[in-house]
């Protein structure tokens, strides 16, 4: 199901909602903000449990199938500045099209070579995850010159987009030099109001009455095959979707 797809849909159930003048007349744009609205307030109330069910993410087959076309993952880089409040930090950057954090992993990639860098350890890989937290409680791990703690896995904060990685102080050595970072999130569904725009831009400004519909003019994301249920009740009263 395309972008058009559903904001067809969505014109029928207003049409036949719009029995009398409390129901104003809408642009296209304004449908198409309503629409991006109710989405991203449908993902958040299957994400964290506040709807009818009252169960969060994986906690609900139902919800899981909902989401998990927008389920990715991506292996970023990890970097180091000076702006680190200790030296057992280690960062890296969220996607652009990260819309909710879910899961994050330190891999320290040992090998045959670093082994003798880890003498607690024969492993040949250190998959370890790592725990979404505050940053007050992050702190408790940072090493200082009265603190050197033990992390038995990393515990990561999140500031600016970049996310800040606390891990135990022994295996610096591997982190800096070997280290990388697998994550998982939710990434952005595609916005309404972009294929609007993209819609717009392709037909020049005009629709051409012989060819109304462009070539490709809807990017088509997995996530419209149907699986959120866009009711027009939510998205013709604002204090329900905000």
């Amino acid at each position: 199901m395309t972008h058009k797809d559903i904001y067809t849909k969505f014109m029928i159930e207003y049409d036949k909602a719009n029995v009398t003048s409390s129901y104003p007349s809408l642009t296209e744009y304004e449908v198409a903000t309503l629409l991006d609205k109710a989405y991203l307030a449908l993902i958040a109330q299957k994400l964290t449990g506040n709807n009818q069910r009252r169960v969060p993410f994986e906690g609900d087959n139902k919800a899981i199938a909902d989401i998990e076309p927008l389920i990715t993952h991506a292996d970023p880089g990890l970097f180091n500045n000076n702006h680190t409040p200790a030296i057992n930090i280690t960062q890296f950057r969220l996607p652009t099209d990260c819309l909710y954090f879910l899961q994050a992993f330190l891999n320290y990639n040992v090998d045959a070579e670093t082994e003798e860098e880890l003498p607690y350890d024969t492993m040949t890989t250190r998959l370890l995850p790592m725990e979404l937290t505050t940053h007050k409680i992050a702190e408790k791990f940072m090493c200082s010159p009265y603190n050197m703690p033990w992390v038995k896995n990393p515990v990561c904060y999140i500031e600016d987009g970049v996310v800040y990685s606390v891990y135990d102080p022994i295996n610096k050595p591997v982190v800096e030099e070997e280290a990388t970072a697998h994550l998982t999130y939710i990434r952005k569904p595609i916005s309404f109001v972009d294929s609007l725009t993209e819609q717009e831009d392709n037909n020049g400004g005009d629709e051409d009455p012989n060819n109304p519909d462009p070539v490709n003019p809807d990017p088509v994301d997995p996530v419209n095959t149907g699986v959120f249920k866009l009711n027009v009740s939510q998205l013709n009263s604002t204090d329900k979707i905000q």
